[in-house]
């Protein structure tokens, strides 16, 4: 190390908060639990380690643990449901803008990251001034942002690819499933969650597999069974986390919902891991296989 200190200010207040944050939650949970709640909150998915890492990608949940714009826009909605109670509309904007650029900022900008912060921002902006939401545009200028920044994103990246891929379906095709999954109870958002799952998978699985190689055939039912969890476990690893940085005493009764919550998730993909052919491996195919598919 030849010289240190030299970074942007904000940038190292927020990465040393967020070192803080992590050293009260490594503090008050135990491994592996602790390990998916930094991947759940922050991102970092080296917290979970080899072995658990291979678990999630059999299951399909791999997707919670790498900030899928699910859980960019959990921590959004929780960030303005908190200002709501303390700001008037128009600062509420620029409070928001500046939680979700900072967010962003701390968690990494992958693409699937900054993709849902792009369409936080022109939701928030949409609401300010009472403009309708047109979530189709406000996706496709999200990639032409991207795009613009950095073209390679396009060809190279595959969170891209994904994310832009999974978000086009919810859009197109999630309603139309969900009306025809009217049997399914509603009760703890299952019928919305299986819907998201079916639709997700769909769309994505062509270049999931041309990609990766590796499609989960209980990624559908493992993901209903988790989903409903995933914000409860992020709001008690937020809290933890937040408070053990105060006084770790104070946050050990909190540590423990929060242990219970991120085991239960750690439990359903373990189970339906070890399930035979509970992922199974495609051999290689060329690129004009993939776009036949979605044609």
């Amino acid at each position: 190390v030849v010289d240190e200190g030299a970074g942007h200010p904000l940038l190292a207040t927020l990465y040393e908060g967020k070192q803080r944050f992590m050293t009260a939650l490594e503090r008050t949970i135990p491994e592996p639990q602790v390990g998916l709640g930094e991947g759940l909150l922050l991102g970092v998915k080296q917290a979970l380690g080899a072995e658990y890492e291979a678990i999630f990608r059999a299951t399909g949940l791999m997707h919670i643990v790498v900030l899928s714009g699910y859980n960019v826009m959990l921590v959004v909605t929780f960030v303005l449901y908190g200002l709501s109670f303390l700001l008037p509309l128009r600062a509420r904007l620029v409070v928001g803008l500046g939680a979700i650029a900072s967010f962003a900022l701390l968690v990494g900008l992958s693409a699937t990251v900054v993709r849902a912060s792009i369409m936080a921002a022109l939701l928030l902006l949409a609401r300010t001034f009472g403009r309708t939401y047109a979530i189709v545009r406000a996706l496709l200028l999200a990639a032409v942002i991207m795009l613009l920044i950095n073209p390679y994103l396009l060809i190279y990246d595959v969170g891209f690819q994904l994310s832009f891929l999974a978000t086009l379906g919810l859009i197109m095709l999630a309603p139309a499933v969900e009306e025809r999954l009217f049997r399914v109870p509603s009760t703890f958002g299952m019928r919305e969650f299986l819907t998201a799952t079916l639709v997700t998978q769909f769309f994505v699985s062509p270049l999931l597999l041309y990609q990766i190689g590796q499609f989960s055939l209980v990624s559908v039912i493992v993901n209903v069974l988790v989903l409903p969890m995933v914000p409860v476990a992020m709001l008690l690893t937020f809290i933890t986390g937040v408070v053990g940085m105060v006084s770790l005493v104070l946050a050990a009764p909190i540590a423990q919902l929060a242990y219970w919550s991120l085991s239960y998730i750690i439990f359903i993909s373990q189970f339906f891991a070890a399930l035979p052919l509970a992922a199974v491996v495609v051999p290689p195919f060329p690129v004009t296989v993939m776009v036949g598919a979605y044609v």
